[in-house]
């Protein structure tokens, strides 16, 4: 029997390794493409229900047109007009009551705005009004040490 070096049959293993490694990942690769199409095929079924359900809309009310004696499409189409003229008419109403929403905020918000703005003004005025009276003051009291002073100079000569 003859010897093999070290480590010649570490290579064999490593093949071996390797394969079941190629295996494993061959193996995952395919789940996630099962995966991945069975998504696809449940959106699929989704759409496929959500167009029969349009569709048994419809035959339910062509049912109920019958049943109210309207076998015309004219009629059918009138009554279908009338629908969306309501459908249309909801609209415009939400539409006009949120515009007379937004019209009632922007009033307040300027309201607010116009007597937060009168009140600075009022605050800034009152201001003015103390600091001419502490200047008028100023004035007087000055005038006051000015005839002091000239008093004193005068009998400090006399």
């Amino acid at each position: 029997r003859t010897r093999t070096p070290e480590g010649a049959g570490s290579g064999i293993m490593s093949a071996m390794a390797t394969s079941r490694g190629d295996s494993q990942m061959g193996t995952l690769m395919a789940a996630g493409h099962i995966m991945a199409t069975a998504r696809q095929l449940e959106e699929k079924v989704a759409g496929l229900r959500a167009e029969a359900e349009g569709y048994k809309a419809k035959a339910g009310r062509w049912e109920d047109l019958r049943s109210a004696k309207m076998s015309s499409r004219r009629e059918a189409a009138a009554a279908d007009m009338l629908v969306d003229k309501g459908r249309q008419a909801a609209q415009l109403e939400r539409a006009a009551r949120q515009a007379n929403l937004s019209a009632f905020v922007e009033r307040k918000t300027t309201e607010q705005v116009s007597a937060a703005g009168a009140h600075q003004v009022r605050v800034a005025e009152d201001a003015a009004r103390r600091a001419d009276e502490q200047l008028a003051e100023a004035a007087r009291s000055l005038e006051a040490f000015k005839r002091k002073a000239a008093a004193a100079d005068v009998d400090a000569e006399q």
